[in-house]
């Protein structure tokens, strides 16, 4: 994930991912691999940030993880604005 000015503090990102790579060993160990996808919701509530972790393969080899992160708002979901909806 990127060096960036976002709201969520380091140390609970490192720890996040730790966890989702963790979650995602296991899984693969079990032969239930998956993408592993998380959102982190902001003060509003009405928005966050998403992150998603994938496999990257090379000739049919597991060789690394690659994590995107992405600011993400609930108005891109919702396809009426009279809905009330919050990240919890």
């Amino acid at each position: 994930f990127p060096l960036r000015a976002s709201p969520i503090d380091t140390e609970l990102l490192k720890k996040m991912v730790y966890e989702n790579t963790r979650n995602y060993i296991n899984q693969r160990a079990q032969g239930k691999e998956s993408n592993q996808y998380w959102i982190v919701p902001d003060a509003k509530g009405d928005s966050g940030i998403l992150y998603v972790m994938s496999p990257v393969y090379a000739s049919g080899k597991f060789i690394a993880l690659i994590g995107i992160e992405r600011a993400i708002r609930l108005e891109y979901f919702s396809p009426t604005k009279d809905r009330v909806i919050s990240i919890h």
